[in-house]
């Protein structure tokens, strides 16, 4: 006799080892794939009778909640409701964050989807240096933007450089979490040279962002470098710099550049300019915002005077929501935020090194921190890639969470009940 059960969560881990195979280059296939893995979980929650258990005690959970009601709220007294309505259905993806952590049943598995993404890194790095250095061009219709010395901003097959150089410095510090931890040398070595890669790949897209966000994750990655390896935790940050410096040579005086026209905030593209007009949206509309979706039509309204700029967002995620859905969503946006970085870090501490589940879950915590800081000036989750990336990473976290045993200890298996 067949077990559905086994039928149904195997469909979904198949699906969920291809969104992790294609999230570098089709976030179409990604959707449609992810799509299958929420189904088989809908179809395995009613089946082992879930809902009729209590709600899950988690704070992260709530949030998310509270944060998606309120948005909802908040669209229908926008400046244009139709279309904020529209923008709503992007929230989804945070129901296939337990949707993804409830295939993850054993470490085998999870370690299974961390080589498929890693694979798929590695093959969307490589063609990123190519577009660099050859101009090799297979999809992007438009002609590659030119570097500011020599070659072509990498951009992958996205149709935004920024978004190609934030999404790899994302995975440069999710696989760079997973090597320290690595169970074999051939293991390590393949996590290692994905970082290599990736970081690579993020820095030659030549934004400021991808650079901000690897410092950032370089610098804590110190503190979770597992004992053995701790006398050559200062070759890390030293190493990474060598890489700037021969991969983009240049990229540093670009950067300087750029933050003194930035200081200076009088470039009508300059993100003291954009945060300009997103703070008046937020005085106008304190409790409420201007609705999802609605930011550009409003920024002709509340921009500079003399501006003729349009702005599709602020350039800065927190300011944003509360632009777009008020005030009141930045609290459990906000809130959402410090309860999984928290979870993460307690989580982590619960397991003594050197254990590979360790590193996936250091691996999360890095990745969500560069989301994190980069959120500060990019509006970065308004990008359907970095949200399907963000979804990935925090359904493994609680998938791997979930092998975690409260002692510390780590389980093979698990049941989905």
């Amino acid at each position: 006799m067949f077990d559905t059960r086994k039928i149904w969560e195997n469909a979904g881990y198949i699906c969920l080892a291809g969104f992790f195979l294609s999230t570098t280059f089709s976030k179409a296939l990604a959707q449609m794939l992810l799509g299958g893995v929420l189904f088989a979980a809908v179809v395995l929650f009613f089946q082992e009778k879930i809902y009729r258990r209590p709600l899950p005690r988690n704070a992260v959970f709530w949030f998310i909640c509270t944060y998606v009601a309120w948005s909802i709220i908040s669209s229908f007294f926008g400046t244009n409701p139709l279309h904020s309505i529209s923008y709503l259905f992007e929230d989804w993806l945070f129901l296939c964050i337990p949707a993804i952590a409830l295939m993850i049943t054993g470490e085998k598995r999870l370690f299974i989807l961390v080589d498929a993404f890693v694979f798929s890194v590695v093959v969307l790095s490589v063609y990123g240096l190519a577009q660099h250095y050859w101009e090799v061009d297979w999809y992007i219709a438009l002609p590659l933007v030119i570097a500011p010395e020599s070659g072509f901003r990498a951009q992958g097959f996205f149709s935004s450089i920024m978004t190609y150089g934030n999404f790899f410095a994302v995975a440069t510090m999710f696989i760079l979490g997973c090597a320290l931890h690595a169970e074999t040398y051939k293991r390590r070595l393949y996590y290692y040279g994905g970082t290599v890669l990736a970081a690579f790949a993020a820095l030659l897209s030549y934004g400021r962002g991808p650079m901000g966000g690897i410092i950032i994750g370089v610098l804590v990655c110190l503190f979770y470098i597992p004992r053995r390896f701790l006398k050559y935790a200062a070759i890390l940050p030293v190493f990474f710099a060598t890489v700037v410096y021969l991969v983009a040579p240049d990229i540093l005086s670009r950067h300087i550049k750029g933050l003194e026209i930035e200081l200076e905030g009088k470039a009508i593209w300059s993100r003291q300019a954009v945060w300009r007009t997103a703070g008046r949206m937020i005085e106008a509309h304190p409790l409420f915002g201007v609705g999802r979706g609605n930011f550009t039509a409003n920024s002709e309204i509340y921009r500079d005077e003399g501006n003729r700029w349009l702005y599709t967002h602020a350039h800065n995620y927190w300011l944003n929501v509360a632009a777009v859905s008020g005030i009141p969503t930045l609290i459990p946006f906000v809130g959402m935020w410090l309860a999984v970085l928290v979870r993460m870090k307690t989580t982590i501490g619960r397991l003594k090194e050197p254990r590979p589940l360790r590193g996936v879950l250091v691996g999360c915590l890095l990745a969500s921190l560069v989301l994190f800081s980069a959120s500060f000036y990019e509006a970065i989750f308004d990008d359907i890639e970095i949200r399907l990336l963000l979804t990935g990473i925090w359904g493994v976290f609680f998938g791997a969470t979930a092998l975690v045993k409260k002692n510390g200890e780590t389980a093979d298996d698990r049941e989905i009940a």
